[in-house]
């Protein structure tokens, strides 16, 4: 850092520099020292908080026109980080949608001397006080004297706006009228890594895949599942577990390495309805006679789960998803759903809505067995809805049930951000969809959802805009010296 020359702004620097005692600014004198020093730290921005800023909302009137109003925005509570290392200043959240950055003032800027900007559409600098509006559309450059306005630092300093609402859906057509989904009675889509597996069983029970990069993919080339002897692979029992896919034909849990061809039987210990979910260090299934819980780590030994109520195990519409917690990154939860047989006052039988919910602890300190939510009365219109080809994903801390009703159309999604205890539609909004079969989805890893539609042949796909915003550094460190 070079020792001033003499300029025509000294003057100017040197009346700054007394008035910023009266603005309160911070002094550049550390804690160990008792006179200002030829330093970095002698010219340091220390702390930024923004100001009270202005943000237009739009809405329409009673005429059902767009209309805007002003609302403001409280500056604190969008963080600055000062990198000092490279010198930059800027908000580590963006400000939201609307808001005027032409405008700016803030609350508070520390630094030990005087301060001047860049003039916004000439050359130049200013005087740069935090009480002034300023224009912040671009980045400006603000430079930093010390105490006796001899040394001198400069910051470039951005303030970043967002393009998009936070929480707003958008859903993409990723393709219409696919051939296989349209022949597809059902399917079952999930994603290894950054390919797509879409499961689907065609008119005549044979069971076909389309393996394809999620990034381009290719919905055209469908191959088939090889069966296990006479048997073919049930589409919804299709898992990957440990790198190996497992599977159901008739009550047989079988594997194959690439889930196409080369099914084994893996002589298990139990039949199985389907298996539904690959949890932790195990696979969880649904036993053939719909009566138990069945778990196993290789496919081949299944341990028995213990329910106090096996009547109540669902036995249609099943769905289930394995939920993280929000707390302990060990801890997960797996819901089950869907509807199990009951009498009715006639003997006749009547399907109820079922969910069950076990808890899991991955570190391996904690067991619980699985346990029955109850439907009760007082849920009124929060209690589990009765939908047709029901499916779940964990999304957003939260499970989401999608289905169809009776005319083939998209239900409202229903979410529960409690494991399963409540449900209400309109946290996540679906596009409208007609003509569907069976509806499955599934999450990628940039958390995008995926719509599958057999029948209508269509797949969609959208993500909530703010899971898609890079998270910024706020802790900055020198490089280490040779």
């Amino acid at each position: 850092m070079n020792r001033m020359k003499k300029h025509p702004l000294s003057f100017l620097l040197t009346l700054l520099a007394t008035l910023t005692m009266s603005l309160q600014l911070t002094s550049c004198l550390s804690d160990d020292t008792t006179a200002p020093t030829a330093s970095d730290r002698d010219c340091l921005v220390s702390n930024v908080v923004l100001g009270t800023l202005n943000r237009e909302m739009h809405t329409l009137n009673s005429a059902g026109e767009d209309s805007t109003y002003i609302i403001t925005v409280k500056g604190s509570m969008y963080p600055m980080a000062i990198d000092q290392v490279k010198n930059e200043i800027w908000n580590v959240d963006s400000l939201p949608v609307g808001t005027d950055i032409t405008k700016v003032t803030f609350a508070i800027f520390n630094v030990p001397g005087p301060c001047l900007i860049d003039k916004h559409h000439e050359e130049g600098d200013t005087i740069f006080a935090i009480a002034d509006s300023t224009d912040f559309t671009r980045e400006r450059t603000i430079t930093v004297y010390s105490s006796d306005a001899v040394y001198s630092r400069k910051y470039t300093l951005q303030l970043r706006v967002h393009k998009e609402e936070a929480d707003s859906l958008v859903w993409h057509h990723e393709a219409e009228k696919v051939n296989a989904l349209k022949e597809a009675q059902e399917c079952h889509p999930f994603f290894v890594e950054n390919t797509l597996y879409l499961y689907y069983r065609t008119t005549d029970g044979s069971t076909k895949v389309i393996v394809t990069d999620r990034t381009d993919p290719n919905l055209t080339a469908p191959e088939t599942v090889q069966p296990f002897g006479t048997a073919a692979i049930d589409v919804r029992s299709v898992t990957v577990h440990g790198g190996r896919f497992f599977a159901v034909a008739e009550g047989r849990p079988v594997v194959s390495d690439n889930g196409k061809d080369g099914w084994t039987d893996l002589n298990a210990d139990a039949q199985a309805a389907f298996i539904f979910a690959a949890a932790g260090d195990s696979l969880y299934a649904l036993s053939a006679d719909y009566r138990r819980i069945v778990a196993s780590a290789n496919g081949t030994e299944w341990k028995e789960s213990y329910v106090d109520l096996p009547d109540s195990l669902p036995q249609k519409n099943v769905a289930a998803v394995l939920c993280a917690s929000r707390l302990n990154e060990n801890a997960q939860s797996l819901l089950l759903t869907g509807l199990a047989p009951m009498k009715g006052k006639n003997d006749e039988t009547i399907w109820a809505s079922r969910i069950w919910k076990r808890d899991l602890d991955n570190s391996g300190i904690y067991s619980t067995p699985w346990m029955l939510l109850p439907q009760t009365t007082e849920l009124g219109d929060y209690a589990f809805p009765n939908l047709n080809s029901p499916t779940m994903i964990s999304y957003d801390h939260a499970a989401h049930l999608l289905g169809i009703d009776g005319e083939g159309n998209l239900t409202p999604c229903y979410s529960s951000a409690d494991n399963g205890r409540t449900w209400s539609p309109g946290n996540l909004r679906f596009p409208v969809q007609s003509g569907v079969r069976a509806v499955s989805m599934t999450v990628d890893a940039d958390q995008y959802v995926w719509i599958f539609c057999a029948g209508s042949g269509d797949v969609w796909r959208g993500r909530i805009n703010r899971l898609g915003w890079k998270e910024e550094p706020t802790e900055f460190h020198s490089p280490k010296r040779q």
